[in-house]
């Protein structure tokens, strides 16, 4: 038996979030992508079982991505005496029916589970407790890190220490493991645009804060009414960054939202504004740290998937358009946002050349028609089409990704240059001392069609 402690949990760094309901820091997401990593390696793990809080789920999902096992939550893992006020954990009496309940409860898991591998997740403190419980030592304190790996083995009747505190996983590599992507059909995206694709998403976090202003918020709202999703919809938002769709839309559209994103910065972030909004509306969000190209879901698990601005960042979208039907119910909603482009490839092919330089994870802006092709070619149905048009102010746009002085500097003479003629097709101008110009998103509605729709 295995007692893995949780990576590192938002509460261990914002000391005043709920313990129970706080996920995973930028840090403790690549703490449990390591864990995964090492522990698929050298154990043969058969089942993964975790205590209801948030921080220990997300870790043991993580792990079981990486292994390709569920994960069982066990309702009745207890957690550690709380020892409040200064005083040591409650009285005797309290600490020895802890130790009865937790000893107990492993001990049937073991029966359980007999001759198998268990990996049980708890917090730091259920660890020590249970160290010193199953070996009778109740003065035994032992210091439990993040991620780290305590291995029990059972002989004959008695249980054996066989390490504790294992952090051989730490530390790890900074950028993401991108090449645990495998796409279930067709190319993947290669491993070194997912790692780009990382790195400047990890490093525009503080802009994409920075830019939570009401012009965004409008432009999510628009979103949102055009995507229109029924009340009480299980959604998933690709791409889910700082979290501000995911929370815009459990909020406006009384909807439950499962978000991903390849960046643990952003999922930092998403993660702390949500613990610090509305508690109610905190309880219907919920982020992930995955790659759009293989979803972390069993198939047809959600009523609605939301993929905003993501399309233009990767070379293998049908990919992605492929995860999405895969995850979906059959009836299910898709709702498309993204940067559409000019109909003529050579303002296109300028307009691109301008975002590559802002953003070096962009791929394309696409056309209506690329669009609609990609969607359909993917085995949707499209019911709803629209166009949104922003303006949008050079240098606040130039803000939202941090660049060198000197690539700004290009952006902006290459949209200098085609004010006179559109050769962007963006119909950029200047106003006063500003620069300003349009941004236009494409948006679609599609179904996944049902089985029977499918064959008539």
């Amino acid at each position: 038996m295995l007692l893995v402690c949780h990576a590192e949990g938002m509460v261990n760094r914002y000391g005043n979030l709920s313990a129970e309901d706080s996920g995973l820091t930028a840090q403790g997401w690549k703490q449990a992508d390591a864990l995964a990593d090492w522990l698929k390696k050298h154990y043969v793990i058969d089942v993964l079982v975790s205590t209801p809080s948030l921080r220990n789920r997300l870790t043991a999902q993580r792990v079981g991505q990486a292994m390709g096992l569920p994960v069982t939550v066990h309702q009745g893992l207890p957690s550690a005496p709380d020892e409040g006020d200064g005083e040591r954990a409650a009285a005797a009496e309290t600490q020895g029916d802890f130790c009865a309940d937790l000893s107990g409860l492993i001990e049937r898991l073991a029966g359980e589970y007999a001759q198998k591998t268990v990996a049980l997740f708890l917090d730091a403190a259920v660890i020590s407790q249970a160290l010193a419980c199953i070996f009778h030592a109740a003065s035994l304190q032992v210091d439990v890190d993040y991620s780290s790996v305590t291995e029990l083995t059972m002989r004959g009747d008695r249980w054996r220490l066989a390490c504790v505190n294992r952090r051989q996983h730490l530390p790890m590599p900074e950028l993401a493991r991108s090449e645990q992507v495998k796409p279930a059909g067709g190319a993947a995206e290669p491993p070194e645009a997912l790692a780009q694709l990382t790195a400047v998403y990890n490093s525009a976090v503080a802009a994409a804060v920075d830019s939570g202003d009401e012009a965004r918020h409008k432009r999510l709202e628009n979103f949102i009414q055009f995507a229109d999703l029924p009340a009480g919809s299980s959604v998933l938002d690709l791409g889910a960054g700082t979290g501000g769709l995911a929370m815009q839309l459990a909020k406006r559209a009384d909807v439950t939202v499962v978000g991903i994103d390849i960046s643990p910065a952003m999922l930092e972030r998403a993660e702390l504004e949500r613990l610090q909004g509305d508690r109610k509306l905190a309880r219907r969000v919920d982020f992930r740290l995955a790659a759009a190209q293989q979803l972390p879901f069993r198939n047809e698990r959600f009523d609605a998937v939301t993929c905003r601005l993501m399309l233009h960042l990767n070379r293998k979208p049908e990919r992605i358009l492929a995860e999405i039907r895969r995850v979906l119910k059959p009836g299910g909603i898709l709702v498309l946002a993204d940067l559409r482009s000019d109909d003529d490839p050579v303002k296109r092919a300028t307009q691109n050349a301008i975002e590559e330089k802002r953003n070096p994870a962009h791929i394309a802006a696409r056309s209506k028609q690329q669009y609609r092709d990609l969607v359909e070619e993917a085995g949707f149905e499209i019911n709803e089409e629209s166009e949104a048009t922003f303006e949008r102010v050079l240098d606040e746009w130039l803000a939202e990704f941090p660049a060198e002085d000197s690539q700004a500097i290009i952006v902006r003479e290459m949209i200098e240059a085609s004010i006179e003629t559109d050769a962007a097709g963006i119909q950029a101008r200047r106003e006063g001392e500003q620069i300003s110009f349009k941004q236009y998103l494409y948006y679609i509605r599609a179904v996944k069609p049902s089985p029977a729709a499918a064959t008539d």
